[in-house]
């Protein structure tokens, strides 16, 4: 592959870039592209997928910019093996910062949200509190000849009240270390069990995310995403 020549100018307010080869560029009153530089990253790649939103697998490439470009915000097309896969929209990157772009859906990793499964209960003598028993099941299969790794992320309810309590039953997090000692699982700031799973080729896995809510029985529940 032709290499192109770039003069990079940095100063602390802005960055330039002088072209050493020469370009033609038509003067027709229509756009045109100039290469302005090739950059090899050696990517990380992962999958994320929140089935609760979009049922699908998005494929990540995490990386640092190892080149001494600042890469400059805007609009991108991306390709994934000479296919173009997607549009995206490009943060400003600095060298040696790391970033992620998304690669798109990869129907190779296949998720299933399955049906939910509620049960309703009531406990307590004297002062009824009726008990809400939410069990979802989220299955990955991947149909491909290689192991691939997958984050899953579904929402657990946060309370705004005092008289209402949600249960972690599955996975069984540690609140105060904030992680599981039979499942890679985590809780995140924004209230998501975060799931890393490693599923083998032609294989699956599934995960289980289960609570209870708790509230008093003569008081109706407002839910708000």
């Amino acid at each position: 592959m032709k290499t192109v020549g770039v003069d990079v100018q940095t100063t602390a307010v802005s960055s330039s870039y002088e072209i050493m080869s020469r370009s033609t560029i038509p003067s027709d009153n229509s756009p045109h592209k100039v290469t302005v530089g090739v950059v090899d990253l050696q990517p990380s790649m992962t999958y994320v997928t929140v089935p609760k939103v979009v049922p699908q697998a998005y494929l990540q490439a995490k990386m640092t910019n190892t080149s001494p470009f600042t890469f400059l915000p805007g609009k991108t097309n991306i390709y994934l093996d000479n296919s173009f896969v997607a549009k995206a929209d490009m943060k400003s990157v600095a060298p040696k910062e790391e970033f992620e772009c998304s690669l798109g859906v990869d129907p190779g990793v296949r998720v299933t949200y399955k049906p939910l499964v509620k049960v309703n209960s009531t406990a307590g003598l004297i002062s009824k509190t009726k008990v809400i028993s939410h069990e979802q099941v989220i299955e990955v299969k991947n149909v491909h000849s290689y192991q691939v790794k997958v984050t899953v992320k579904d929402n657990l309810p946060r309370s705004t009240d005092d008289k209402i309590k949600v249960n972690l039953l599955s996975p069984h997090i540690d609140p105060k270390l904030n992680e599981s000692k039979s499942e890679n699982a985590s809780l995140t700031k924004d209230n998501c069990v975060e799931w890393k799973l490693s599923v083998p080729e032609q294989g699956k896995q599934e995960v289980v995310l289960k609570y209870t809510i708790e509230h008093p029985a003569k008081e109706d529940l407002s839910f708000s995403s």
